[in-house]
């Protein structure tokens, strides 16, 4: 199809619109090379005169018809030589490509089928390779779940040895440790970050850790925090699934006598799930703001990436 030219030494109506012969241009090589290369002979359908109303219907879908009208009707589009061109969006009036043409080809075949309502067997099959791309899409996601679930069982395990290990330690010598680069205070260690995340990203880091992103359960944990901080920090404390309701990492609700969400003079207070430059709204809590202030909480856009919080139990 992309081989037939508009140009009149390659397209032919013969006299009375009782066909047309379409010659493939002069520089067409086909696909298989010796192959003989044929003109396409379009053969009109009832051509006038009609001697019934059915003749006359019937050569509404005549192919010469149609092409003449579509010869005609894009006249002022064509931007080369092909036949078959493209008629809307910026390639309108460039030649069409194969894929396009194909796409024209399947759905009227669609259309005919609809039009005798019945299921076109081009659209299931459409949707059949659909299918067979997900079904194998979900198929190789769940292959990597299960090799990732087999890393982390093995990391776990090697993680509570290693916990069982510090006990064992920690009996004989009456000390509570923390990990390298932790901080202890009140049989708890807490890992200040170095390095910026986004919170979704800084909770799962602070699991590969052996810990989780901080939950602040009083005043004193709340000042020892904000005091180890310079700037905003993520802290373990949204509303992701239910807006205006706050869980901590560990599903449990936030106390709201024991919370510190940032005030302000004007009563325009935190978590005041801001939606205007991001319509879905601030749904993770992080701990002071850019600024440089960190004694209270405010809620941001969980894809901004800040440092973050971790805290793990003190192997006592």
């Amino acid at each position: 199809m992309q081989a037939l030219p508009i140009s009149p030494s390659c397209l032919n109506f013969a006299p009375g619109m009782v066909k047309v012969i379409l010659h493939p241009h002069p520089d067409y090589l086909p696909k298989v090379p010796f192959s003989a290369v044929h003109p396409v002979i379009l053969e009109a359908f009832c051509p006038p005169p009609f001697t019934t109303p059915e003749q006359e219907k019937s050569h509404r879908l005549c192919p010469v018809r149609a092409l003449q009208a579509y010869i005609h009707r894009t006249s002022q589009l064509h931007k080369s030589e092909q036949l078959f061109v493209c008629y809307g969006g910026s390639n309108r009036g460039a030649a069409a490509t194969k894929q396009t043409m194909s796409h024209w080809v399947r759905d009227a075949i669609a259309l005919a089928y609809e039009a005798r309502g019945q299921a076109s067997p081009i659209v299931m099959a459409i949707e059949l390779k659909e299918l067979t791309a997900n079904y194998t899409r979900v198929r190789e996601h769940l292959r990597i779940n299960n090799n990732y679930k087999e890393e982390f069982d093995v990391l776990r395990d090697q993680h509570e040895e290693t916990l069982r290990k510090l006990n064992r330690f920690n009996n004989s010598t009456g000390c509570a440790l923390c990990s390298v680069h932790w901080i202890h205070s009140g049989g708890k260690c807490y890992y200040f970050s170095a390095v910026k995340m986004n919170w979704t990203q800084s909770r799962d880091h602070c699991v590969t850790l052996g810990g989780h992103l901080v939950i602040i359960n009083s005043k004193a944990e709340q000042d020892f925090v904000a005091s180890k901080v310079k700037g905003t920090h993520w802290i373990g404390l949204n509303d992701l699934d239910t807006e205006g309701h706050w869980v901590w990492v560990n599903n449990q609700p936030l106390n709201n006598s024991l919370e510190f969400w940032m005030k302000r003079e004007n009563g325009n207070n935190e978590p005041d799930n801001w939606t205007k430059d991001y319509p879905p709204g601030e749904d993770c809590t992080c701990l002071g703001h850019s600024l440089g202030a960190t004694e209270f909480w405010i809620d941001a856009f969980c894809f901004e990436e800040k440092r973050f919080v971790c805290e793990a139990a003190a192997a006592v």
